[in-house]
């Protein structure tokens, strides 16, 4: 199933900006425990005296839109996969790129998180390191946790899902070589109405602006239909390019758009019904599209920096989570304050995870895993 009449050219803005998206992570994970409310169940350890709604702001704006831009991108690449390259290169880039990696960080990464994340509930409560490896090997591994690592279960089962369409579609069409019909500009306006209904009622029922993923290894149908939601619209984006135009000319009219959403749904007025609900989705939409025209406006072409980070993102992403929490947890004893311990636990895991990509990645069978090929240690454009 490919579409010769369609061959996209590299858009580094979109690379820049999925790598971003992964980045964000550290900034996101690290705020949760000066949270004033509760984000995450899992990290309990708290201080009254280091919580500020700075951080939940921050936890705000990046759970409004991020995953659900990084689901649009992963559609759009997705389509690229499947149209121009067919379905079985689709299918094993997947099983390389996504299914790969998610099995072994699972039984690599989730037991190193789970101690980490232990490790910093321990010192919180005054434990001493001798006491915590005492603990360790008693610590209840099973059953597996996704932890962050939901976001490429969740890709991977959609993309599944996605080549599985269209091998019935080729089926149902009777042709050997099945060529998606062009769709008309105003399709893309028509489908953010009905995707951004779609989004509304499952916002309204979870009642969050965060939709919560899954956590194990299981399918459960909320959050796969929500995040499939914009996955589609991304497919959707693929065939109507000059949507892009639009996002760029109007990017910073939906930033003020998506922000003014946003606040309204912080303000929680529960008086009104579907308000909440309606700003949570209005936030989700207007900030994508802002936060994806700024980067194709300002940010069209790939710098040797920028392309370096973009290669090194999905590493960081992998692995960064048992960092901040180790980071937090050793300095959370020390007198140091919530902002002081939040920007120290982003510079040392950042030095921490790019530094090890670097040296340990970059040109090894990691690297031409997660990148598609190896690239020299060097600062140098990378792969797809």
């Amino acid at each position: 199933m490919s579409s010769a009449s369609i061959k996209t050219k590299r858009i580094p803005a979109l690379d820049t900006l999925r790598g971003s998206l992964m980045l964000l992570g550290i900034v996101l994970h690290a705020a949760m425990p000066f949270a004033v409310l509760e984000h995450d169940a899992s990290i309990s350890f708290r201080d009254p005296e280091r919580m500020s709604i700075v951080f939940d702001f921050i936890i705000a704006i990046i759970h409004s839109f991020r995953m659900q831009l990084f689901f649009v991108v992963g559609g759009f690449f997705a389509s690229i996969l499947l149209f121009e390259r067919g379905i079985h290169s689709m299918l094993i880039n997947r099983l390389r790129r996504l299914g790969g990696p998610l099995a072994l960080s699972l039984l690599i990464l989730w037991p190193l998180t789970f101690i980490a994340l232990f490790y910093a509930q321990s010192t919180a409560a005054g434990a001493s390191v001798k006491e915590i490896l005492s603990l360790v090997p008693h610590l209840p591994f099973f059953p597996i946790q996704l932890a962050h690592l939901w976001f490429l279960y969740t890709l991977f089962l959609l993309s599944m899902m996605f080549a599985a369409a269209a091998v019935l579609l080729r089926a149902l069409s009777h042709h050997v070589h099945f060529k998606f019909p062009k769709i008309p500009s105003w399709t893309v306006s028509s489908a953010v109405l009905v995707l951004g209904v779609l989004s509304l009622l499952i916002h309204e029922r979870i009642g969050t602006i965060a939709v919560l993923p899954v956590s194990t290894l299981t399918i459960e149908i909320e959050p796969l239909a929500y995040y499939g939601i914009f996955f589609l619209f991304g497919c959707i984006v693929y065939f109507v390019r000059s949507f892009f135009m639009v996002m760029k000319r109007h990017a910073f009219l939906y930033l003020v758009l998506g922000l003014a959403a946003l606040v309204v749904h912080q303000m929680r007025i529960e008086s009104i019904p579907y308000l909440n609900a309606a700003a949570a989705t209005l936030a989700a939409w207007f900030l994508l599209f802002a936060v994806a025209g700024l980067y194709l406006r300002y940010l069209p072409r790939a710098s040797t920096l920028t392309r370096y980070c973009s290669d090194a993102a999905y590493w960081v992403y992998l692995i960064h989570l048992p960092i901040v929490f180790f980071f937090i947890g050793f300095l959370w004893p020390l007198p140091i304050g919530a902002a002081g311990i939040y920007v120290l636990t982003i510079l040392l895991t950042t030095i921490v995870c790019f530094v090890s990509y670097h040296y340990l990645v970059r040109d090894t069978i990691i690297g031409a895993t997660l990148n598609g090929r190896r690239y020299p240690r060097k600062l140098m454009g990378g792969g797809v």
